[in-house]
């Protein structure tokens, strides 16, 4: 099954932004998601922005229709935005997530999650 994604129109449609954590094949050769038994090494998180000749040359299948936008926090029918189990994922997923707004990555997966929870 091919890995699909939406390209990134703000880069021209020459990057994608993965939209989960997707691992590369033992021989290297091919995209899979992260919890099959081919995964052998990590390609990506969610949030991740890869070149898209490299991505389909892995395998994955770019959509060229625009995704919907995403809504503004707290602006989705007046009701707060749902909450996220942070204790849930993984440490390496917390990690990637604080990178992404730029936060502190150091500490236990508790200090993680409560920074997460703080900045949220």
């Amino acid at each position: 099954m091919a890995i699909t994604v939406y390209e990134n129109k703000e880069a021209g449609g020459k990057r994608v932004n993965l939209d989960r954590r997707l691992c590369l094949t033992a021989a290297g050769d091919r995209l899979v998601e992260d919890d099959t038994a081919e995964a052998a090494t990590l390609y990506g998180s969610a949030g991740k922005e890869v070149p898209r000749a490299e991505f389909e040359a892995l395998g994955g299948v770019v959509k060229s229709a625009a995704q919907p936008e995403p809504e503004p926090p707290g602006d989705a029918g007046g009701g707060d935005p749902p909450a996220v189990d942070y204790t849930a994922l993984q440490v390496s997923d917390l990690k990637d997530e604080l990178r992404r707004r730029e936060l502190p990555v150091s500490g236990n997966k508790a200090a993680l999650v409560a920074r997460l929870e703080e900045n949220d």
